[in-house]
């Protein structure tokens, strides 16, 4: 079922308001790439070329020209379809209080859904890194939810003729975690309203786009930091799960040390022979006071952590491991770091998302007054250590 007139000139005037408002929406779409092809994405088109024909195409109708009080006379008068008429209101006020609230007119949809797109251009803009080093996960509702990890498969066994084959069992362990929610919310003003002051009411949404963003990412940081135990027990990084080696400053040969612990972790399967898992490093997670020296290990031909002169000793952890620094974990401590494995083969922490809605809400609410509505922004969300083999902290 196709979308109506009046939702076709929401959706066309909310774009043409967000990126009037938002400088770095218009940034975007003028400069395309991969960051405005996420931004487009987010913010409910297709592509960055799909919102730039959208932006065209309501620029043309004359769209920009239009004032927030002269469009809010126009719904009170029926639609945006009476934009530039009057109508026979004593005041201002007696117009804005004809709007009718909670989503019965086009005001309010309009002013939802600059809402939601300035708040999801926000959150597409904010810097992250958990995507890169954390695995992600869905759930469906707000129970705890266990987090399966099946053990590996034992080795094979060697057949001579006539042998039977023999069949083997997996062990499992399994994580128990439940979604929290988050959550701000904000207000549109007579005072903005009369103001046009477009700018005041989506910063709000913008900055909150930006703060949920902020959630999985301090979430999944948190975790490694933590530290907390298993359900083994045990916590993340401990002797007893092989993954934290003797203290040691971020080096050259401290991080072959922790590459070599990664390597040599085994599994846990029935047959008792415990399979080696092959881990690769390829992530090295630092705070950033140490970016640097991370960079240096990951780039330089000579070893840039020896303490002689002009060193000609080989950097043999050159390329090992891409270096991703975080403030959270500067502040957690400016001394430890971590080297993580490849997500797809063994996630240490999962990020999960309630019915994979990986980007926050905006729920719209007031007691009908267009002067009385509010906009909440929810994001459900979590996050879980799954297993301890594919991470090695050091410090």
């Amino acid at each position: 079922i196709g979308r109506t007139q009046a939702e076709k000139q929401v959706g066309a005037l909310s774009l043409v308001l967000a990126a009037k408002a938002v400088g770095s929406i218009s940034r975007r779409m003028s400069e395309g790439g991969e960051q405005g092809n996420r931004m487009a994405i987010a913010m409910g088109y297709d592509s960055i070329n799909s919102m730039r024909a959208a932006h065209r195409e309501a620029i043309g109708s004359g769209m920009a020209s239009y004032r927030l009080l002269d469009i809010a006379r126009a719904c009170a008068l029926g639609g945006l379809s009476k934009i530039g008429q009057f109508g026979s209101f004593r005041s201002d006020d007696e117009m804005l209080s004809a709007i009718p609230g909670h989503g019965q007119g086009d005001f309010p949809l309009l002013l939802s859904a600059l809402a939601n797109k300035v708040m999801q251009a926000g959150y597409a803009e904010a810097v992250t890194t958990w995507q890169e080093w954390a695995a992600e996960g869905s759930v469906s509702d707000f129970k705890d939810a266990n987090l399966l990890r099946m053990s590996e498969m034992g080795n094979l066994n060697l057949l001579r003729d006539g042998d039977n084959v023999k069949y083997g069992s997996f062990n499992e362990r399994q994580e128990s975690v439940g979604l929290a929610t988050y959550g701000r919310g904000f207000a549109l003003s007579r005072k903005m309203i009369y103001n046009d002051d477009l700018g005041a009411f989506v910063e709000i949404p913008k900055l909150w786009g930006v703060a949920a963003q902020r959630v999985p990412e301090t979430l999944a940081y948190g975790v490694l930091t933590a530290n907390a135990a298993m359900s083994d027990g045990v916590a993340l990084f401990h002797a007893t799960h092989n993954n934290l080696p003797s203290g040691a400053a971020l080096s050259m040969a401290a991080l072959d040390g922790a590459a070599t612990v990664m390597r040599v972790q085994q599994g846990f399967g029935t047959d008792g022979t415990k399979a080696n898992l092959f881990i690769e490093p390829k992530f090295l997670l630092v705070p950033t006071n140490l970016a640097g020296t991370a960079r240096s290990l990951y780039e330089s031909e000579k070893d840039p952590t020896s303490a002689e002169a002009n060193s000609s000793r080989p950097n043999i952890v050159r390329g090992l491991a891409k270096p991703i620094s975080s403030p959270i974990l500067y502040r957690a401590s400016q001394s430890a770091w971590y080297l993580v494995g490849d997500p797809m083969q063994a996630p240490v922490v999962k990020v999960l998302f309630l019915n994979g809605q990986k980007t926050p809400t905006i729920t719209q609410v007031g007691d009908g007054s267009i002067l009385n509505t509010k906009w909440e922004i929810i994001f459900d969300c979590a996050a879980k250590t799954v297993n301890h083999e594919g991470a090695v902290k050091g410090n």
